[in-house]
């Protein structure tokens, strides 16, 4: 249940970045079987993120709230945003995390 209870904030957080900050007219929500995991992906026209260097390389700068989700679900965080042009933020967290049965006491 907890699991499950990251998930949908996860999705929430992610839709309420967009509405509030990103100025998106579009946005695209899908979610998938890939295998043995769950694929989570939302994608907007919005204004995008800012970069960081990271390790010499500029990066979108992670979504602190979001990045401590996909940790708790043991799940990869891929972020990419182009200022003006958007976000795509892709979570793939283990199906398994997510269906297994609750402990009898």
């Amino acid at each position: 249940l907890d699991a499950k209870r990251h998930l949908f904030l996860f999705y929430k957080e992610a839709v309420h970045n967009i509405i509030k900050h990103s100025g998106a007219t579009v946005v695209s929500i899908r979610l998938w079987d890939e295998g043995d995991k769950l694929a989570l992906e939302v994608i907007d026209n919005g204004r995008g993120l800012p970069k960081i260097v990271v390790d010499g390389k500029e990066v979108t700068k992670p979504v602190r709230k979001l990045d401590e989700r996909a940790r708790v679900l043991e799940g990869s965080l891929e972020m990419r945003a182009e200022p003006g042009k958007g976000t795509r933020v892709l979570l793939i967290v283990k199906r398994s995390l997510l269906t297994a049965a609750p402990t009898i006491k």
